[in-house]
């Protein structure tokens, strides 16, 4: 639903898992993918209205949602910012327990 980008090499980096196994460095990073689109979801679920919800699900393209998005809640960059930190902190954690 979401089409954020990021420097995945920067987060295997910053994870410390440079020496890992490329089937786990892909299984990490499909899982922040699916993590960042679930949370941002709920997210955008949650601060929309029911009529700006609408709107937004009755876009026709990946394009059109996305500037619906960006109307609606001009600070999605911010939102999205804020999603990705907290499931960097928590991976960090775990791999790091």
């Amino acid at each position: 639903m979401f089409d954020y980008q990021y420097d995945k090499a920067q987060i295997i980096r910053d994870l410390g898992i440079e020496a890992s196994d490329e089937a786990f460095k892909t299984h990490v990073l499909a899982r922040i993918d699916q993590l960042l689109d679930d949370k941002m979801k709920n997210r955008v679920e949650n601060e929309l209205t029911d009529d700006e919800m609408k709107a937004f699900s009755e876009a026709e393209s990946r394009e059109a949602a996305q500037a619906v998005l960006r109307e609606f809640l001009p600070d999605i960059d911010d939102i999205y910012k804020e999603e990705f930190e907290d499931i960097m902190e928590d991976l960090k954690a775990t791999l790091n327990a």
